[in-house]
């Protein structure tokens, strides 16, 4: 702040209030709390009662829980397990549980069976399995096997008892090597089996006294296997054959964002913009894999191309890997529509890359999932994000 030369003004005397020496409170159930995007760190209570249920449409039933791949998640709160290219294993606490989106691959695993009424998770996008160690610890430290039926037969830490309750709308997942339950823990953020060692998985204690321990298991099938387009990109759109979709058009949806952060501007609607002030950018203090960019429009659109623009700083947040999915508007199955793979794609600040689709879909949403990014030390950046519609069809193409 800069020096003033001008006179201070005498201090004003302060307003005396009347008050009230018993306060009135006002009853809970009057006030409505709203939440935005998060901000920082959130923080959590666990609830009296378990607040989440298995979707009827996710439901797996026990008996054929092998060969599906599955998102597991806790009865308590929405936190969803996730494992990390490296192997240490956590969660995702920003995901709705039947909201797991083509990207989310991270937080999917495929059941295994391993003999003897036990199973194994597998992490396909990682090569790894999920383990429970003697102490409790939760990792996927074991190494890296190329196939779900290579599990080794030395390898005990992998193999768990799937156990039913409420008919398959819970589970308990048991460790025989371990004798111990896996968790997931709230507001630490942790997955582990520290809850204590059982002998008998039957003699655990009931839900209301070992909540923790009681998951959901919902089915999440890969996203439909398509072969991705891998296009050159140019420096700007295809103007003759592309027109932008208007941002009034676009409700833009993210993994998180730091909700103005220093300047106060930095926003997740600045990546519809095009200008190129030092604030004018999105980021995102989260982790690759889960970190996306979601646009829902007010409308069906064709969408031929988009465009992708770096920030004003720090090269290291670049994103250098990453698919597009659209949602078909007539089916309402996700598509990938193109994926890109590159170590040094941007090579100066707000500098554009265009990428061309070659089968273009009518969507009513197309998210962007960054799963790649050039040297991840505190976030993911994007100064914009511009997506454009194929000229040669309306606009409006929900017939």
């Amino acid at each position: 702040m800069g020096c003033s030369s001008s006179k201070p003004k005498a201090a004003e005397p302060p307003v005396k209030e009347d008050f009230e020496s018993i306060p009135v409170a006002i009853p809970s159930s009057n006030i409505v709390f709203v939440a935005g995007d998060v901000c920082d760190e959130v923080m959590y209570e666990k609830p009296s009662a378990p607040t989440q249920e298995t979707p009827s449409s996710l439901l797996v039933p026990p008996s054929s829980m092998v060969g599906k791949c599955v998102a597991i998640s806790s009865v308590y709160v929405n936190f969803v397990v996730i494992m990390k290219p490296d192997g240490s294993v956590n969660v995702n606490h920003h995901l709705p549980l039947q909201n797991l989106q083509p990207g989310n691959n991270w937080e999917r695993f495929l059941v295994v069976s391993c003999g003897l009424d036990q199973v194994a998770f597998y992490s396909t996008c990682h090569k790894r399995f999920l383990r429970m160690e003697g102490d409790g610890a939760v990792n996927g430290y074991g190494g890296q096997i190329d196939n779900e039926d290579q599990l080794p037969t030395d390898w005990h830490c992998e193999r768990f008892q799937l156990i039913p309750e409420d008919e398959g709308r819970r589970f308990l997942i048991y460790s025989p090597f371990a004798k111990r339950f896996l968790r997931i823990l709230y507001p630490e953020d942790t997955v582990d089996g520290k809850g204590g060692v059982v002998e008998d998985p039957s003699t655990i204690p009931p839900l209301d006294v070992w909540g923790a321990e009681r998951l959901i298991l919902t089915n999440h099938p890969s996203p439909t296997q398509e072969t991705p387009v891998k296009e050159d990109f140019h420096e700007t759109p295809t103007q003759s054959t592309t027109v932008a979709i208007p941002s009034s058009n676009i409700v833009v949806s993210v993994a998180g964002d730091i909700c103005g952060g220093g300047t106060g501007k930095e926003f997740k609607e600045n990546l519809l913009n095009d200008g190129t002030e030092p604030w004018n950018k999105w980021l995102h203090y989260g982790h690759i894999g889960s970190s996306f960019i979601e646009y829902t429009f007010s409308q069906n659109y064709e969408v031929s191309e988009y465009g992708l623009c770096s920030a004003n700083d720090c090269p290291d947040r670049d994103p250098t890997a990453w698919h597009v999915e659209g949602l078909e508007a007539a089916t309402g199955i996700w598509h990938l529509l193109h994926e890109s793979n590159s170590d040094a794609l941007f090579t100066d600040r707000w500098q554009w890359k265009w990428f061309s689709l070659r089968e273009k879909k009518a969507v009513s949403r197309i998210r962007l999932a960054i799963t790649g990014v050039r040297n991840m030390v505190d976030g993911i950046q994007l100064g914009h994000f511009h997506v454009r519609a194929s000229v040669s069809t309306p606009f409006a193409c929900n017939q």
